[in-house]
């Protein structure tokens, strides 16, 4: 799937498309049905404003493989990571920043990393060693109390 994706990105960047309907007849060619030519027609309706075609086809497949394959071709992640990763960026917590930070860095080495049993992994790792520092921290704490 990946491999289509890439061999469409790189149709689009050699200027194999001449037309919008020939880049769509093309997209349909590797997902095929009228459930996905659906989603697609409504895709290039949102995008329709955007002037330069070849831009415009990135974005309408960006999208399109989003919706249809459930996994963002950009970075590999499951759309539902991706939300969940950017929602705690975005949240102004310092902390879930940093969570959602680190495990986006995870995700970018690749290599399997991206996938979300292995976030899922990675996340609980990082809940593991934030309860080690709190036990360090309180029998640190406990021991000066005591000693």
């Amino acid at each position: 799937m990946a491999t289509d994706f890439n061999s469409l990105l790189d149709m689009i960047a050699t200027g194999e498309f001449s037309n919008d309907r020939q880049f769509r007849d093309k997209v349909l060619e590797h997902w095929p049905s009228q459930t996905n030519a659906a989603i697609f027609d409504k895709l290039a309706q949102e995008h329709s404003d955007m002037p330069v075609a070849a831009e415009r086809y990135e974005e309408i497949l960006g999208d399109f493989v989003k919706m249809v394959v459930g996994v963002d071709e950009k970075d590999g992640m499951s759309v539902r990571a991706r939300e969940l990763i950017d929602d705690m960026i975005e949240s102004g917590s310092s902390e879930a920043i940093a969570v959602g930070e680190c495990l986006e860095m995870i995700a970018s080495n690749g290599d399997g990393q991206e996938t979300d049993e292995h976030l899922i992994v990675c996340a609980r790792q990082i809940v593991l060693a934030a309860q080690n520092f709190i036990d360090e921290m309180k029998n640190k704490n406990d021991q000066e109390k005591t000693g």
